[in-house]
């Protein structure tokens, strides 16, 4: 398989219809590892383009909208090779992070009919997902005991809080 993906080299993976009636596409499918409340911005970048002979089409990437069950245009490249670029914050995040598989999928395929020749091909150079996210570690506040006397039962407690539901600690 490709492996050069995660990096803008001019090196495609390609995706070919030969024949009338094929559709020629890509799909990527971004696994997350963090909770869509920690995550802050999703930047996505696509480069690549289409071949077809004697005719300009347009790809068209789109990234799918969870919550409202539809795709949302990051952008059209009407030429050989272009960049697309589309960030998302806030509500409009989460609405592109799947709540039950948390994943973001991106879609790339041709929006026009017009490539009668064959083979067209949709050529991907480079694909990226950047996720700006806050890792809220553990944090304990309010540490206190009530004695110090030797020989003597002595309760320490501090408030512990994050993001995971902490179940336990050791204290060393």
């Amino acid at each position: 398989g490709y492996t050069g993906i995660e990096t803008n080299n001019n090196v495609n993976a390609t995706a070919t219809a030969i024949g009338a009636g094929d559709w020629d596409y890509f799909r990527f499918v971004f696994n997350l590892n963090q909770s869509a409340s920690q995550i802050q911005l999703l930047n996505i970048t696509w480069i690549g383009g289409e071949t077809c002979i004697d005719v300009v089409v347009n790809v068209e990437a789109v990234v799918y909208n969870w919550t409202g069950n539809k795709w949302t245009r990051i952008g059209t490249v009407p030429e050989a090779k272009g960049t697309l670029t589309l960030n998302f914050s806030g509500v409009t995040k989460n609405n592109h992070i799947g709540s039950s598989n948390n994943n973001v999928t991106i879609s790339v395929d041709s929006i026009s009919d017009n490539c009668d020749a064959s083979p067209e091909q949709i050529r991907t150079d480079y694909v990226k997902l950047d996720v700006t996210y806050t890792d809220n570690e553990p944090q304990w506040s309010s540490n206190s005991t009530n004695g110090t006397d030797k020989g003597t039962f002595i309760q320490h407690s501090v408030n512990w809080t994050d993001d995971f539901g902490l179940s336990g600690y050791i204290f060393s």
